[in-house]
């Protein structure tokens, strides 16, 4: 008994295969066009990231430079000014035995006159001026800014740093304030010594509390390194960061984003280098913008 299929059914078996192969074609398009689609957008939003993350430690650096410039400006000022410069030659013979002869010498007079502007006590945290007879003067000599009359010239850490530097500025990281009474305040400082006649020197502190909320991270993932150009780190706003070993890592890289591993995290880092202060930008971000 034999059985034929008429035309009727070859067509529909010859439609169904079309259908099934352009089924097929359509699904294997759409898989391509969807990953082009899903790669360029991810392109795309890497971009943008990067010139986020690009964008923040822009912003960051320019407020560091803005601090340190505006305390290098105060120490211009007071050595620009002719009276100041009389009274600081005066200031570096005296040789004070109590706090009454160095309150009511006219040369201190005079350059406390000075410090105890409202735009100096407003805008940073102390200006010392002191010396190697041991004199010490401040802005903010009261309360709880009174100065540790135990502390001058001999005590001073950072005489070598200081020192010898041909009037440059030196920048001091993160430190215990050295002329207050407050043990645990921290501060970030500018110091100047005085060329000429061992006339002293100047110094112009930040304090860590100020710097915290000028450079915060708004982002809720980003860290700040600050360092001067030699590696002595400045300022981080992450304790927890090990902030020599991050430098190390980066120390020769260029301007573009690098990845990174710290703590046993991988992290992203992008390195900023001054053209104005002696300073270099670390941004440590986490790997979610890859």
């Amino acid at each position: 008994m034999r059985y034929y299929i008429g035309r009727g059914g070859l067509t529909m078996k010859f439609q169904k295969k079309i259908i099934g192969v352009y089924m097929l074609f359509s699904v294997i398009v759409s898989g391509i066009f969807g990953s082009i689609f899903f790669i360029s957008g991810m392109r795309r939003y890497k971009e943008r990231e990067y010139a986020h993350f690009q964008t923040i430690s822009d912003i960051k650096i320019e407020q560091m430079e803005g601090t340190l410039e505006g305390m290098s400006s105060v120490i211009k000022y007071f050595l620009s000014d002719v009276e100041i410069l009389n009274a600081l030659q005066e200031f570096s013979k005296l040789d004070a035995q109590t706090y009454g002869e160095l309150y009511y010498n006219e040369a201190a007079a005079t350059i406390k006159e000075k410090l105890s502007t409202y735009y100096l006590i407003d805008e940073y945290y102390r200006v010392i001026i002191f010396n190697k007879k041991g004199n010490v003067l401040s802005n903010t000599d009261y309360g709880e800014l009174s100065l540790n009359r135990n502390v001058s010239y001999e005590t001073y850490p950072w005489k070598e740093k200081v020192s010898n530097r041909g009037g440059k500025n030196k920048i001091l990281g993160l430190h215990k304030d050295d002329w207050g009474q407050k043990e645990e305040q921290e501060v970030l400082s500018v110091v100047k010594e005085i060329q000429g006649m061992d006339m002293g020197y100047i110094e112009v502190q930040q304090d860590k509390e100020t710097l915290d909320k000028l450079l915060a991270d708004v982002e809720g993932n980003t860290s700040f390194i600050f360092t001067t150009k030699e590696g002595e780190i400045l300022y981080t706003n992450n304790s927890s960061l090990d902030t020599e070993d991050i430098y190390e890592q980066m120390e020769g890289a260029d301007d573009e984003i690098q990845r990174i591993r710290a703590d046993g995290e991988e992290l992203l880092c992008l390195k900023k280098e001054s053209e104005i202060e002696d300073i270099v930008l670390l941004t440590v971000t986490d790997v979610n913008i890859m």
